[in-house]
């Protein structure tokens, strides 16, 4: 913890974000004045061993990935739609007594399938560029003065890119790395919002997913007709498309939410660098 203030009455140590002691509730502005030149000191000497590297391009291209997938997200949502007009149609033939069009029913889902591989290359590459990204933003934290992150460089990337793990390990980094570039600026609320939109959504999704297959499944078990059998499935498929409506609006509030991160992040660093290097020099 290298952002720190001394109490001159009692000499507790104390967080550069909090505006009075904890101990004895003097107010920071009785600070002793120790500790404040422990950031540069450190800074010296992470950049004579590691250095510092600009992550401008590493943010601009991790953001512009996030919003691809928002924008590919919105477009596949739009093209369901038209694809549930269609399969709404004939689900009304059948419950009316008509046949099933299999190749219709088929027709109906060829332009969202083409489109799963790109979705997936898209995804995986967002992925890369994110953990990238943050694995150099964690390894520029101590030529930033911040101190040493409680990961590693290889870390943070292995951590961002594992499925589920990532769900729980890296809000708690990014929140970490805010902290450390500035200790006195917020951000928790920034990811709070970017986690309920991203895992909000999968949470989401699995959960009424899970419950709309199932009882598509109990209607297809014990339907009388298949034309009873089109009624109740017509009905589960107008949720299922709502459910997608839902979610794809929730991973669109989130990722924004996150390029925000990244965006502060970005900020934040660039305003530390600003200052070691006036204090040090250009950096090394």
């Amino acid at each position: 913890m290298l952002d720190v203030w001394v109490c001159s009455t009692c000499h507790s140590i104390n967080r550069e974000r909090v505006p009075s002691c904890y101990k004895c509730g003097s107010p920071r502005s009785k600070a002793t004045g120790e500790g404040e030149g422990l950031r540069p000191h450190r800074a010296i000497q992470a950049r004579l061993v590691s250095g510092y590297r600009d992550t401008t391009s590493l943010a601009v291209l991790a953001s512009s990935l996030i919003l691809a997938v928002v924008a590919l997200e919105i477009y596949i949502t739009i093209l369901e739609r038209a694809s549930v007009t269609t399969v709404f149609d004939l689900l009304d033939r059948i419950a009316a007594g008509g046949p099933f069009d299999e190749a219709a029913w088929e027709s109906a889902f060829v332009s969202t399938d083409q489109l799963v591989v790109p979705t997936l290359a898209l995804f995986v590459a967002t992925l890369l560029g994110f953990a990238t990204w943050l694995s150099v933003t964690v390894g520029n934290v101590p030529g930033l003065g911040g101190g040493e992150p409680s990961v590693t460089r290889l870390g943070a990337f292995v951590w961002a890119i594992v499925p589920v793990v990532n769900l729980r390990r890296i809000p708690k980094l990014i929140q970490e790395v805010l902290y450390r570039l500035d200790p006195r600026a917020g951000g928790v609320i920034l990811v709070a919002f970017a986690w309920i939109g991203l895992v909000g959504s999968w949470i989401v999704a699995r959960v009424v997913g899970f419950y709309i297959d199932t009882r598509l499944r109990f209607d297809a078990l014990n339907a009388d007709s298949l034309p009873a059998f089109a009624v109740s499935s017509k009905e589960l498929l107008g949720w299922a498309y709502a459910l997608d409506v839902v979610t794809t609006a929730m991973i669109a509030f989130g990722a924004i939410m996150l390029v925000a991160i990244i965006v502060q992040v970005e900020r934040r660093a660039a305003a530390r660098n600003r200052e070691i290097e006036a204090t040090l020099g250009p950096a090394r």
